[in-house]
């Protein structure tokens, strides 16, 4: 890849198309290489988004990508209101088949607690006004990692000049937003990681943008997605930004070597460290000796 940077106003489907590596890739790879490898090497163990992916990104199109939305027909759903019926496919169909995916309105029940989220979100007075001082929102930018030579992308939310300072901000639902349960996601799930990336992909295009690409603050905006629909907001301190700097540049360095062992025909390339060498101890559960 030619080492120069690319700010591209696409679709989320033509981001996620292209070949170069994001954030959400790079987080499996020490968890799990071998899933990181049928995932997004072989392509032979493709990954299913879960209902709760899918509500998060429909609040993202409403609140900021300014999609409309439009209310689905009660006569469509099935007796306990689900959309997994034939009519309620041919009515999105005919709705959606000309219409391309970026354009296309947010399907909506009634009572949807997306209406909720998205109306607690905009209430918010942090929320508003992020949303009201945004300098760089929902683009992507695609670089050359200069010391792994790796192609890299990142499709960041949204940055806002904020109180006199540059605030990159990352949108998350939740069912529960207590300060236990997101310290928790946030850890687990690498949201950490995530912004490091967004900002490490802000600095690359730095000159091609008008505020100046540098972040001050890292926040990450929480939504509850049930009721009452409560909102939270949490700034990641410099220490937790340092820790995701380093697991991101860890993580870089560990796909370049397996990149390079897998060109080699190594077998075990996409393996766990020491996975032929780890041997577990079994015994009988006391309930069997029971019997």
């Amino acid at each position: 890849m030619a080492d120069t940077v690319q700010i591209l106003k696409i679709s989320n489907e033509d981001y996620h198309a292209r070949p170069e590596w994001s954030s959400s890739q790079i987080k499996l790879l020490p968890k799990d290489p071998m899933l990181f490898e049928g995932r997004h090497i072989t392509k032979t163990m493709p990954f299913k988004r879960t209902p709760a992916m899918i509500l998060g990104t429909k609040v993202h199109r409403i609140l900021l990508d300014g999609a409309w939305t439009i209310d689905i027909p009660d006569y469509v759903l099935s007796k306990v209101g689900s959309t997994n019926t034939n009519a309620y496919r041919t009515w999105e169909h005919e709705l959606f088949s000309n219409c391309p995916v970026e354009e296309r309105p947010v399907p909506v029940k009634e009572d949807d607690p997306i209406k909720h989220m998205v109306a607690s979100l905009r209430a918010h007075k942090t929320v508003h006004d992020l949303l009201a001082s945004s300098v760089f929102r929902e683009q992507s930018i695609i670089w050359s990692d200069p010391i792994t030579g790796l192609g890299l992308r990142a499709r960041l939310d949204d940055v806002a000049h904020y109180n006199d300072r540059n605030v990159l901000w990352d949108l998350k639902t939740a069912n529960d937003i207590s300060p236990y349960a997101c310290d928790k996601q946030i850890a687990t799930l690498g949201y950490h990681r995530s912004l490091d990336w967004y900002a490490t992909g802000l600095a690359k295009a730095g000159d091609q943008l008008e505020y100046g690409g540098g972040i001050d603050v890292y926040l990450i905006v929480w939504v509850q997605s049930s009721a009452p629909y409560y909102v939270a907001v949490d700034e990641l301190d410099d220490d937790t930004m340092s820790t995701a700097a380093q697991e991101n540049s860890d993580a870089r360095d560990e796909l370049r070597s397996r990149l390079q062992a897998d060109e080699r025909g190594d077998p075990g390339a996409w393996q766990p460290d020491n996975y032929h060498l780890i041997r577990r101890k079994a015994k009988l559960p006391d309930w069997y000796k029971e019997v």
